[in-house]
């Protein structure tokens, strides 16, 4: 039994002896009665804050919400829980997270080495510091809240490998305990100093500095933790980066930690501390051993080299697992469970060269008011070609020679494109239906398993519309529908189908009608294992131009009200990345800003949180 529940059944206890003694003793004791009230007093904020506990304890119901019992039944508020107690609701929370994590972990790379086997799960040897202290949250804001003494208790790596069967060296954890400080970081946040022992990501404006211990460190600790990893060579590595509010990672070597010098291109790529932990587990995995890399991360990696290393046999992207996911992660490794995530972000090769990497980072005005909180600012000259949407067009205008896009090689650029993910079984997708009626598109896709284990596949739905040079900025992919399958046993098939509205695919035409806009023509409905690779295509045709504004068409379906410019004066003099010619203007977008000095007139409309009022003008910018 836990210390808290120790703790509770003995205060219940008490409290239950007080109340049987005060009401049997009661004319013996009523001088110390004002020194009862006042002991009943104090205990009733320790009672509230552990209401949950002692309900489940007892199999009591301390509070109940009730409504007047006035109007129509159905206009009353009333809630039931779907769980008939504490411990019901635990186990469900348990329960999805596990399959959250079985659905959403994303298999990048695997030649055969996954799943696992009955015997390989007994030779399992964990390597990194956060294979033993993973990042199961968010550091600040979205933070991971361990549940302990419960019927369903959070677990981390370690124990739900364990409870799901698994064997670990056990000479690897020691050493890793033992090497505390080495990992520990502390945190200023608003609450005074916290101090982790997972990764943690930089402050905004800060460093990432690596926390893997050296070759050297782990020699110190335990000269002879190789020993054993002939015996458990299958061998688990984890790679992990933190997310946090107020934090962040600056693109390329200037958000890496210099005085490290450890060959670090990019906070988000490897160190020479964790490439050589990867060799070292390749080293040691002979013939018949795998090495396996789990990406705890919530950000997009540069990984390429994992990816080009032969001597890596599998690469997990796991993201952050929260209190029970790690379940999940284990059933995906034995198998139990067939990955079918897919990445919500492109992984590039280089993350420095993208668009939205240029001026990214702590900006601050020249001339702020020291009055207020205005002296930070982002450039995001990339406009609407962020992530996919711009490696994507980037290769389309290439392939299809429009505008002068000059050389451009995806596959030296992207390493997995949005959308990607492998499985342990094979799938096949074919477009059995395409109509429009009344400005809806009805899509049906036919899935088939196959391969040789059962397994879910995703239907994921793009549109390429028509583009006229130096026109509305459009992308020539962007990502309309998608939709999981079921469990597909090996040659059995499903019929998915999708539907959206032609309204989906209006492109908002900011410096001329400055609203959206259909415009005429033919747009391709194309399903795609991910943003890049086409597995088949129709065409939807527009006949004329469909003008979403009051004197026009009217709002979009989906608009509250209708879309149109606003905010033009927060334009600002920014030469924003447009697609005609190429990206022609590429460079004059990305370079830095000639003046970081804010306008009179936004200096005089700026509203923070320091010098709002209701009845302030309409906001005319932000600040942190």
């Amino acid at each position: 039994m836990s210390q808290l529940s120790v703790f509770l059944q003995r205060t219940i206890t008490a409290l239950l002896w007080l109340g049987g003694a005060v009401v049997f003793f009661k004319c013996l004791l009523s001088p110390l009665l004002p020194f009862l009230l006042a002991l009943a007093l104090s205990a009733q904020p320790l009672v509230n804050a552990s209401r949950t506990d002692i309900d489940k304890f007892l199999g009591t119901q301390s509070s109940k919400t009730v409504t007047d019992d006035t109007g129509e039944k159905q206009d009353l508020f009333t809630y039931k829980s779907d769980y008939a107690g504490t411990g019901e609701l635990l186990n469900a929370i348990e329960d999805l997270g596990e399959r959250m994590s079985e659905e959403g972990t994303v298999l990048l790379k695997n030649n055969g080495a996954l799943p696992l086997s009955a015997g390989e799960k007994g030779k399992v040897s964990l390597l990194g510091f956060s294979s033993y202290y993973p990042v199961r949250g968010g550091i600040m804001g979205s933070s991971f809240i361990a549940n302990q003494g419960t019927d369903a208790d959070t677990v981390d790596l370690v124990q739900a490998l364990t409870a799901k069967g698994f064997t670990l060296n056990p000479d690897l954890q020691p050493l890793y305990q033992g090497l505390e400080s080495v990992f520990t970081t502390e945190v200023q946040s608003w609450g005074g100093t916290i101090t982790y022992t997972t990764i943690t990501a930089p402050s905004i404006g800060g460093v990432f500095s690596s926390k893997e211990p050296s070759q050297a460190a782990l020699n110190g600790a335990n000269a002879s933790w190789k020993d054993g990893l002939s015996n458990y060579n299958v061998m688990i590595v984890t790679i992990a980066r933190a997310g946090s509010e107020n934090g962040t990672y600056l693109p390329g070597e200037a958000g890496v930690d210099p005085s490290q010098n450890l060959n670090q291109t990019d906070p988000l790529g490897l160190s020479d501390d964790e490439r050589d932990l990867i060799q070292a587990a390749i080293d040691a995995k002979g013939a018949d051993g795998k090495v396996i890399v789990l990406l705890n991360s919530s950000s997009a990696m540069e990984v390429q080299e994992l990816e080009d290393n032969a001597g890596v046999d599998a690469i997990l992207q796991i993201g952050l697992p929260g209190g029970y996911g790690f379940y999940g992660v284990a059933d995906v490794l034995s198998g139990d469970a067939n990955p079918s995530g897919h990445l919500a972000d492109t992984y590039a090769a280089d993350i420095a060269s993208s668009p939205a990497a240029q001026n990214f980072g702590n900006l601050e005005w020249t001339n702020p008011d020291p009055s207020i909180s205005m002296n930070s600012a982002i450039v995001q000259a990339e406009g609407i070609y962020m992530g996919y949407k711009y490696y994507e067009t980037r290769y389309y205008d290439y392939i299809m020679g429009q505008g002068n896009p000059g050389d451009y090689d995806y596959s030296q650029t992207v390493q997995y494109p949005f959308g990607f993910g492998l499985s342990y079984t094979s799938f096949q997708q074919e477009i059995t239906e395409l109509a429009e009626t009344d400005g809806t598109v009805t899509l049906k896709v036919k899935v088939t398993n196959t391969g040789s284990a059962a397994g879910k596949d995703v239907v994921e739905v793009y549109y390429t519309p028509p583009y006229t040079n130096g026109g509305i900025e459009k992308a020539s992919v962007n990502l309309l529908a998608f939709a999981k399958t079921g469990t597909l046993e090996p040659n059995k098939s499903e019929v998915v189908e999708l539907s959206f509205a032609l309204e989906d695919m209006a492109s908002y035409d900011d410096l001329n009608r400055g609203c959206y806009v259909l415009e005429a023509g033919d747009y391709e409905i194309s399903i795609r294992s991910d943003s890049h690779t086409v597995l088949a295509a129709q065409t939807v045709h527009v006949d004329a131009d469909v003008v979403y504004n009051d004197s026009e068409a009217g709002a979009r379906s989906t608009d509250a009200v209708t879309a149109v410019n606003r905010f033009d004066f927060a334009r600002g003099d920014v030469a924003y990345l447009s697609r005609a010619d190429g990206f022609a203007n590429y460079a004059q977008a990305t370079a830095a800003p000639a003046s970081m000095s804010m306008s009179g007139e936004a200096k005089a409309g700026f509203i923070s949180n320091a010098v709002y009022t209701p009845s302030a003008p309409p906001c005319r910018g932000s600040g942190r």
